[in-house]
């Protein structure tokens, strides 16, 4: 789950963060929020928005990927998902019990 952080926390947020990399659509305020980074001691680096969300539309398609393997698995034991990513992550864990013992997921063995 992806941490949200609303705007007006957002500056507060990056100088909490030990000096990183931080890479960042260029867009009309990109500039004035990459000098408020680097003060913090952040290296910024901005990208024009077709590599940004080329990128993007990898991790996308990466999830996808993985939603559709974890549905895939699971209806070979019976249990049917729904397409949605943010339904599977909900009602996978209330079929964790419906698993049989080889197919427990590691995170659920503690």
């Amino acid at each position: 789950m992806r941490p949200e952080v609303p705007r007006a926390k957002l500056l507060e947020r990056i100088a909490s963060l030990p000096p990183c990399l931080i890479g960042m659509e260029a867009c009309c305020c990109a500039h004035r929020w990459a000098r408020a980074f680097a003060a913090f001691g952040h290296s910024v680096r901005l990208m024009a928005p077709k590599f940004v969300h080329r990128a993007r539309q990898g991790y996308v398609e990466q999830r996808t990927v993985l939603i559709n393997r974890i549905r895939g698995l699971v209806s070979e034991l019976g249990i049917v998902q729904p397409l949605k990513a943010v339904t599977v992550r909900r009602e996978a864990d209330k079929h964790l019990e419906d698993l049989p013992g080889g197919a427990t997921p590691w995170w659920a063995m503690h």
